[in-house]
Parts: C-alpha cells; sequence; structure tokens
C-alpha cells in the first residue's frame, strides 16, 4: 500500500466535503431569480434545481466511491503487522479521514508520538 493509495481516500473526502458545501449553499441561497420571473437561476442562466440535483448524484456517487476506497484501506491495513496504536493511526487518518489535530485529541496522544505511529506504520505498510 502506497501513501499515494493511502491519500486517495482523504482527496476523495476533501471534494466530498467542498461538494456537500456546495449544495447546502444552493439550498440556503436558492440562487439568482431570474429577471423573467420564472424560477431561480445561477448567475449564468443555469436552473437552481438542475444545479442541486447534479450535485446531489455527484455526492451519492462520489461517497460510495470513497466508501471502496476505504474498504481496500481496511483490507490491506488487516493484512499488514501493525501494533495496535499505529493501526488506530492509520484508521482514523485514511478511514475515518479525520485532520490531524482531531486524532491526537482523540487518541489523547502529543503530535510527535502520533506522527511517530503513522510514521512506523507507513514503513510497515508499504512492505
Amino acid at each position: 500500500m502506497t501513501k499515494q493509495e493511502l491519500e486517495a481516500a482523504l482527496v476523495l473526502h476533501r471534494r466530498l466535503t467542498r461538494l456537500e458545501n456546495s449544495l447546502a449553499d444552493i439550498r440556503a441561497t436558492g440562487g439568482v431569480k431570474s429577471s423573467s420571473g420564472n424560477g431561480t437561476r445561477t448567475g449564468d442562466g443555469k436552473d437552481m434545481g438542475q444545479v442541486a440535483a447534479e450535485l446531489a448524484e455527484e455526492i451519492a456517487e462520489l461517497r460510495k466511491e470513497l466508501e471502496i476506497e476505504q474498504e481496500i484501506i481496511r483490507r490491506k491495513m488487516e493484512e499488514a503487522p501493525l501494533e495496535k496504536d499505529e493501526r488506530k493511526v492509520l484508521l482514523l487518518r485514511y478511514v475515518k479521514c479525520l485532520k490531524w489535530a482531531e486524532i491526537y485529541q482523540l487518541l489523547g496522544y502529543s503530535k510527535s508520538r502520533t506522527l511517530y505511529y503513522h510514521a512506523k506504520a507507513m514503513e510497515k505498510v508499504r512492505t
């Protein structure tokens, strides 16, 4: 398992979060009222309902893709000779997609200790 394979889940998670935020913004603002008065439109004239539907569809597809990626990572982690703390750090980072500060806080470890376990785990999963 490479760093790039692990990072793939984080990239998907970040993209999913951006799209979910965009959809929430569209739903909250309702877009721009068209001058003809026949519906809410984006600045470039697209129907907001259609834009929201397209975003919702893309979000659903990304969620499925992320779930698959996370399952692949889980399975590869099971095969790796990881210690309990190493496994926890990788699970929280690459499957749960938590930020480092969240991981430190959740585990109750210092930043340096958490990064130490991460480095040890990465050595083991790359072999």
